[in-house]
């Protein structure tokens, strides 16, 4: 079945070698002295003269541009060890450390809490956080950072201890309402500033939130899911550790997979970037700028590790090597989530 999904993946393939045969062609116009045709704008190894043929910006309707970005990470077994080190090189002194009690039993959970104090850092632990993040969740979240006093978040854990942490981290540093951050149209999407240093830990290959500015929840009263939204709420450092995958249950990795699978394929088929209106300013560019070269490099990465490891991860967990490839694939799918955003089956 994921063979069939994956590793044939007829439609995918086809936008691949569609997008092989654009680039050849663009590189021969460029060859030749064209300006690119219907292809991603030039973007690099364009000479002077094409760039000088772009009307100004106000003159243009159509986006013309992308942004790189995405957050600071390393990526390894073993790289836990190093939290402590990365805290104290953010300025933290008094660490918040997020998480939930499936994750606080866990023998890298102490290792990373002692790794944190051997640099002489007080530590705060919360484990309240809910698999569904909710307002009420992310407030109590926020309440206790507050009277904690916390100037620093490590979250270890999934995707909800992740947002449980920006959650906390902008309610803390910035107090309003809760739907004062929340998007427009049930919240009113308020602009906010620099945040405490976060250091994102992912335990789980799928959700991608370490890589993201969002922190997603359900609003209980409306029975709606909605977001907190804005780049400052993208983590300082990312600290992917394959070893934390190794003993998740065949059901968490299968559900997390698939997850890593759909952001793959949503943001290699989401709308172009430069099919959207230019923004205004111009340089205010969504985080949801829609698919591009960068994001695309990731996306199709992230598919063909999926293929090669996603069904080997299920079948045997002691085949490491699958578990920290389903791991890198996340990353790699998160990361390109993060500058190209989703498509309808996220919506």
């Amino acid at each position: 079945m994921l063979r069939s999904l994956v590793g044939s993946e007829m439609c995918i393939r086809d936008r691949v070698q569609g997008m092989h045969r654009g680039a050849r062609r663009w590189s021969r116009n460029m060859a030749a002295g064209m300006a690119p045709g219907r292809g991603y704008s030039a973007c690099c190894h364009v000479p002077d003269s094409t760039l000088h043929h772009h009307p100004p910006p106000s003159q243009v309707d159509k986006e013309y541009g992308f942004a790189i970005e995405s957050v600071r990470a390393k990526f390894g077994p073993g790289t836990l060890r190093e939290v402590g080190l990365d805290a104290a090189h953010l300025g933290m002194r008094r660490v918040a450390v997020i998480s939930d009690p499936g994750v606080t039993v866990l023998p890298f959970y102490s290792e990373l809490l002692e790794g944190i104090r051997a640099e002489g850092l007080e530590v705060a632990e919360y484990t309240d956080c809910l698999v569904e993040p909710t307002d009420g969740s992310f407030t109590m979240a926020a309440e206790w950072a507050t009277d904690q006093a916390v100037d620093g978040y490590v979250s270890v854990g999934g995707g909800s201890v992740i947002d449980h942490a920006k959650a906390a981290n902008l309610y803390a540093t910035y107090p309003a309402d809760f739907m004062e951050y929340v998007n427009k149209p049930l919240g009113k999407a308020r602009g906010f500033g620099k945040l405490r240093p976060h250091i994102a830990c992912p335990t789980t290959c799928g959700t991608g939130s370490e890589g993201t500015g969002y922190a997603i929840c359900d609003i209980a009263d409306l029975g709606v899911k909605t977001a907190l939204a804005g780049r400052n709420l993208r983590p300082d450092l990312a600290v992917i550790d394959p070893r934390t995958v190794r003993s998740l249950p065949g059901s968490v990795l299968a559900s997390s997979g698939f997850d890593v699978l759909s952001h793959a394929v949503e943001s290699f088929t989401a709308r172009r970037f430069d099919s959207r209106t230019v923004s205004n300013p111009p340089n205010a560019r969504p985080l949801n700028q829609g698919a591009n070269p960068y994001s695309d490099m990731g996306c199709r990465e992230a598919l063909r590790i999926i293929g090669k490891y996603f069904e080997r991860a299920l079948r045997d967990p002691s085949d490491h090597e699958a578990r920290e490839q389903m791991h890198w694939a996340a990353t790699l799918a998160g990361t390109a989530m993060g500058n190209a955003g989703t498509a309808l089956p996220h919506g």
